[in-house]
């Protein structure tokens, strides 16, 4: 099983008022050899909604949500799925919108 973070694709402008300590899986200070690949997308809500209805297992909390997926066939459905209804997205490092912002 894959877990993918989703998060606001706003999360650069608002990272830095978030409680690093809150985030799960997160280093309390920032290392140049760390990072957490995941989805940033906007709208945000929308998204999950989407990812809600099609059955697909998220778990939403504070900072943002964790996809699970079984294959990368998963992860391509997702896409096409964020496509058709017009939600943007991008794979990007998160770990340095919630350090560097």
């Amino acid at each position: 099983m894959l877990t993918i973070p989703v998060v606001p694709k706003e999360l650069g402008k608002n990272a830095r008022t978030c409680d690093i300590g809150t985030v799960p899986g997160l280093p309390l200070f920032y290392m140049s050899d760390f990072s957490i690949m995941g989805l940033q997308v906007t709208p945000y809500e929308k998204a999950i909604r989407l990812l809600k209805d099609k059955a697909y297992r998220v778990n939403v909390h504070s900072a943002g949500a964790k996809l699970m997926v079984d294959t990368l066939d998963d992860v391509k459905e997702v896409f096409r799925r964020f496509q058709k209804a017009e939600i943007r997205y991008d794979l990007s490092d998160l770990a340095i919108a919630f350090y560097q912002g």
